[in-house]
């Protein structure tokens, strides 16, 4: 069970991180309430197992991502935000 959850976490990852590439926020919000789904699965899963070396490490590479996406998509946000407040201001001038 908790291999096909690491599996489909994996999944999400690259398509966060293509969704990243192409700057596509509406992409990143369905797919971070996919994985916020996935990792409560995950956590209910695992909350009565010990969990083993490989798993721990698994679960700190993950935690790491997670904060790595947060990160990513804050500063393309960013980026995107002001790339279309320049390209508006560039517009209105041109406009009057």
């Amino acid at each position: 069970m908790t291999k096909d959850i690491f599996n489909k976490i994996a999944s999400i990852r690259v398509r966060i991180e293509n969704s990243l590439k192409d700057a596509d926020f509406v992409s990143i919000s369905e797919l971070s309430k996919e994985l916020d789904h996935s990792v409560r699965t995950l956590t209910e899963t695992l909350k009565s197992q010990q969990f083993t070396d490989t798993e721990k490490k698994k679960l700190e590479m993950l935690s790491t991502e997670i904060e790595n996406f947060k990160k990513s998509t804050i500063a393309k946000f960013k980026d995107y935000t002001s790339k279309v407040s320049k390209q508006t201001k560039m517009h209105q001038a041109y406009n009057r």
